[in-house]
């Protein structure tokens, strides 16, 4: 959830209350509903009084739990630190047309004190929607399944709802013509961001289209994902035209494969990747399930080994263009490389003509 500021206001008490409490008073800045966003054909966030209002101690201690609008006015608690959480629903997984506002603040009441307490409630959901041409609906007929570690939803070629998502990692999988479920890609979703996916299948490599709209309260984000295509699809990596995906090898650790992606960046740490140039090691190239992709989390360490031609044809430092190219390339699968799941000892290699 969102971290919002906290006015502390200190007041001179004028009353008979217990000198050893504090006195914690709530407000919402914005209005008494919440738009998701400016279509109208999109839902608008109910009453704020609606709203979940949670506050624990310390210790973990309940003290409030129950509507907004059931709250007292003012509410006298002991001194201390509490966490105090508002959400406009309980978001226990993802579904249509339900996004989730909210805000979580922690306060320290001290002794005596007013503490007024200012919500900002922002969207702390990530929506998703998603658009499927006809070339992909003829390789991927069946539904296409978003999975997070708490659940998943699926989308067909008519929804044309957002489906909102807990901002983190998501599996995007399908049913291709033969039946069998295909992980495609992978994605890591950003509270406050409004994603329009649309998918295409061709024979042809046309990169990824990225776009970025902004809007006065929301990230309104476009993205085209090219699946399907020749040597892009998961396949058992034992050849260069069957590699598997970044998403696939990484639960090959110990087994030497083929796997496809394209360069994104080098100068790999066990924390970074640097996205653009100039470059200054060859030891190790990034590779990602898309060319425009600067998300560390869908990246895959490479190795280039010492003496190797690996090193001498794919560095980016001797190698700059290669920067956003396709390769197919084969080694054996380490758990962690450069503090990613990674590709070692690379054998052979291919890059896109």
């Amino acid at each position: 959830m969102f971290l919002g500021a906290v006015a502390l206001c200190c007041l001179s008490a004028c009353n008979t209350l217990d000198r050893r409490n504090a006195t914690l008073s709530f407000r919402i800045s914005a209005g008494r509903t919440l738009p998701v966003s400016k279509s109208a054909s999109e839902e608008i966030v109910k009453d704020t009084n609606s709203f979940i209002l949670t506050i624990t101690d310390s210790g973990g201690n309940l003290v409030y739990d129950g509507p907004y609008g059931s709250r007292p006015q003012t509410l006298s608690v002991p001194a201390d630190t509490y966490t105090i959480r508002l959400s406009s629903r309980v978001f226990d997984q993802p579904a249509f047309d339900s996004p989730v506002y909210g805000d979580e603040l922690v306060v320290v009441a001290a002794s005596g004190e007013t503490v007024s307490v200012n919500f900002v409630c922002k969207m702390t959901a990530s929506g998703v929607r998603v658009r499927m041409s006809g070339r992909y609906t003829d390789r991927y007929p069946g539904d296409l399944t978003v999975s997070q570690d708490f659940g998943q939803l699926a989308f067909n070629a008519q929804e044309t709802r957002y489906g909102y998502f807990k901002a983190g990692n998501a599996t995007f999988s399908a049913i291709a013509e033969d039946g069998s479920n295909q992980a495609l890609f992978s994605k890591q979703l950003e509270e406050g961001n409004m994603l329009t996916i649309s998918l295409d299948a061709s024979d042809t490599d046309a990169g990824g289209k990225f776009t970025v709209k902004v809007d006065t309260t929301l990230n309104y984000i476009s993205e085209t994902i090219i699946v399907g295509a020749a040597g892009q699809t998961d396949g058992d990596g034992s050849r260069w035209d069957t590699a598997c995906n970044i998403l696939s090898a990484r639960n090959r650790v110990g087994e030497t494969v083929w796997v496809w992606g394209y360069i994104v960046g080098g100068d790999m740490t066990t924390a970074t990747v640097k996205f653009e140039g100039p470059f200054s090691k060859s030891s190790n190239i990034a590779i990602a399930p898309g060319a425009t992709c600067r998300d560390r989390e869908q990246c895959m360490s490479v190795e280039l080994p010492s003496g190797s031609d690996a090193r001498t044809l794919l560095n980016l430092v001797d190698n700059p263009s290669l920067l956003g190219a396709k390769l197919w390339i084969k080694g054996t699968i380490n758990a962690s490389y450069m503090g990613l799941a990674g590709i070692k000892g690379a054998t052979e290699f291919r890059l896109e003509e």
